[in-house]
């Protein structure tokens, strides 16, 4: 396992070894289930450089070799040449009435973005003012 808590397993993701430990902790015990709750493997690199690290250490962590199988690729449905990403529009197309007034509404009302994590819910979706 690598020496410092701090040290980079994944630097797309910017994820330390600290930060994969907290995901074992917290039940996360294979490869897949970090990928899903981190964004691992989900960078530039798809992987190639941060795998091996994980798995490292998920087995310094006495996690057996059969949860340490890689994670599910997956390409895109049909291969995409790079010219037509280049013909997009970089601006979004506008928006409708409808989504112009909804989008106003949630600035209104000071919607944040708030962020939970596993298991847990927005203590203020469903609450009565």
């Amino acid at each position: 396992m690598p020496r410092s808590p701090r040290t980079i397993v994944c630097s797309c993701e910017d994820l330390t070894v600290e930060d994969i430990v907290q995901c074992i902790d917290k039940g996360y015990r294979d490869i897949e289930s970090i990928k899903r709750y981190t964004g691992f493997g989900t960078g530039i690199c798809q992987g190639k450089a941060c795998l091996h690290l994980v798995a490292r250490v998920l087995r310094s962590r006495g996690i057996k070799e059969s949860d340490l199988a890689p994670f599910t690729a997956r390409p895109p449905h049909r291969p995409v040449a790079l010219g037509m990403y280049a013909e997009l529009s970089v601006n979004p197309p506008p928006m409708n009435a409808e989504a112009a007034n909804k989008a106003d509404a949630r600035k209104d009302e000071g919607f944040a973005g708030k962020d939970t994590g596993p298991g847990e819910e927005d203590p203020s979706v469903g609450r009565e003012e």
